[in-house]
């Protein structure tokens, strides 16, 4: 899937009950998440029960089969990662800790 990243973000989101998520919706944009939810939804990652969207057996199943692709494990197997939003490492010496902390 060309769009792995994005469809896993999505899941994530909709896995954990999250109604909007301003870092999704800041990086996808509301007519790229209108149309990974329709691919999730063909594919049957996804099923609507009233206005929500919950996850299904096979959406649980690519998200822990593109969590093992990405080499993802613990807690980052539960966090959409938005390359947006990433930080740059910094170096141990560039953290300022004072002597009485």
């Amino acid at each position: 899937m060309q769009n792995a990243d994005e469809m896993l973000s999505l899941l994530l989101v909709i896995k954990h009950n999250k109604n909007n998520s301003s870092f999704i919706i800041d990086h996808l944009g509301y007519a790229r998440i209108g149309k990974l939810c329709i691919d999730a939804l063909s594919a049957g990652y996804i099923h609507t029960c009233g206005n929500s969207y919950h996850i299904t057996d096979k959406g649980l199943q690519f998200i822990a089969a593109q969590n093992n692709l990405m080499n993802r494990k613990g807690l980052y197997r539960e966090i959409a990662k938005i390359p947006d939003a990433l930080c740059p490492k910094i170096q141990i010496d560039s953290i300022y800790l004072p002597e009485d902390f």
